[in-house]
């Protein structure tokens, strides 16, 4: 398979920098789960999404597209998607406006943005004053993520907790 075997549960495994590939045609079905495997042997969720007519970059949190009946279309969270409970995951690789890519539904994120200085073991949701960034203030009730190292305001390794998507 080309991108790069099943794993023994039968999702398909894409590995290393395949997850940051993004094109303006589909490349896999919109909406298909994959489990990846970085080169450290982290390993995470992430599903093939559309983006809307934003754009993104790596790291940012994604929420649902409300702007069309298409589940496998996602927007950059704005400031007001803070303590909403539709976050879908993490940007795998910068997306262009209506192009396709990867986000990361589940467990290990190497890179995801924070717009303010994080502590490992923090609590993670949407920001409200930065789009598409993560915050540790008031993340409660809608905490998605956790921190796994410190890191100042910008790009920390986090653990998506649970499944979303």
């Amino acid at each position: 398979m080309a991108i790069g075997g099943n794993s023994p549960e039968g999702y398909p495994v894409i590995r290393d920098t395949q997850v940051t590939s993004t094109a303006t045609a589909a490349v896999y079905q919109p909406g298909t789960v994959f489990v990846h495997k970085d080169v450290n042997g982290e390993w995470a969720l992430a599903k093939y999404v559309q983006l809307d007519n934003s754009g993104c970059s790596q790291g940012e949190a994604l929420v649902t597209n409300y702007a069309t009946l298409k589940s496998y279309s996602v927007s950059k969270a704005a400031t007001s998607d803070a303590h909403r409970p539709h976050f879908r995951g993490i940007a795998a690789a910068t997306i262009a406006s209506q192009s396709f890519g990867f986000m990361f539904i589940g467990g290990y994120v190497e890179k995801a943005d924070s717009s303010i200085t994080t502590a490992s073991g923090d609590y993670l949701g949407i920001s409200a004053s930065t789009a598409g960034k993560l915050t540790t203030i008031n993340p409660s009730p809608n905490v998605f993520a956790v921190a796994r190292t410190a890191f100042a305001t910008g790009v920390g390794s986090v653990s998506i907790i649970g499944m979303w998507g």
